[in-house]
């Protein structure tokens, strides 16, 4: 299993129900507003591996 989840939601369009797959990258705690080389590498390889593993979210938490 690799770190990406992956998520099913089911939309109603005009009594036509689809499923629609999408790959969610979730990270937290980067504490980007610290100015910190550290911090700014890892959200860069979490931009590279979104990429590589086509991601279609991003989502940071905190």
């Amino acid at each position: 299993m690799n770190s990406c989840l992956y998520g099913i939601f089911a939309v109603k369009f005009f009594n036509h129900v689809t499923r629609i797959l999408m790959k969610i990258l979730h990270t937290a705690d980067l504490h980007i507003r610290e100015y910190n080389d550290a911090r700014w590498q890892a959200l860069q390889e979490l931009i590279q591996l979104g990429q590589a593993r086509e991601i279609d979210v991003l989502v940071i938490s905190g």
